[in-house]
């Protein structure tokens, strides 16, 4: 603090401050005072209201947003899972999957496409019971922050391929 003329700077604030309390505590409770004066206090404080519910909403929406693409992508990923008595392991390339059983070589392989958490795929290789150009359609359901998921059937023109794979989640291989 500095002393100038035996008065602390501090003291001078408290004085003003003191004098702005009591001109506008004057004011605001004058019945000819203007309107935005009477109501600053509770102007100030719908403002900061309106201003938190803004945020929070904004938050929330992007929180669900972001949720919502945080979809699980397939493309160049391993996954194994056990389907009727066999261990399953599904390497899906770019727009490739290479289905082997028992971690043995190849036995079917399948195009695929994948919109958000919708995965379509057709067979075009294999010696499964499924016929060639037979065409799935799932739905990918994330499971354990998208270390495994689980395929839950739309729509199957091979009944056994939907029994066997929606059985039984599918675990990433690291």
């Amino acid at each position: 603090m500095a002393i100038v003329e035996g008065y602390s700077t501090f003291n001078d604030r408290n004085l003003v401050y003191e004098i702005a309390e009591i001109i506008i505590g004057y004011i605001l409770s004058r019945p000819f005072a203007p309107f935005c004066f009477r109501h600053t206090k509770r102007f100030y404080f719908n403002l900061k209201i309106s201003v938190m519910k803004n945020i929070l909403t904004a938050g929330l929406l992007s929180f669900f947003v972001l949720h919502s693409s945080a979809q699980l992508m397939l493309k160049n990923t391993q996954w194994k899972g056990q389907v009727m008595g066999f261990e399953l392991k599904l390497d899906f390339k770019e727009d490739t999957i290479y289905m082997y059983r028992n971690m043995t070589g190849p036995t079917d392989m399948f195009v695929f496409s994948q919109s958000n958490d919708t995965l379509i795929l057709t067979k075009i290789r294999g010696s499964g019971v499924c016929p060639i150009n037979s065409k799935g359609i799932y739905r990918i359901e994330t499971l354990e922050y998208g270390e495994k998921f689980h395929f839950r059937l739309i729509n199957e023109e091979c009944p056994a391929r939907g029994g066997a794979f929606t059985t039984n989640p599918f675990e990433k291989m690291h």
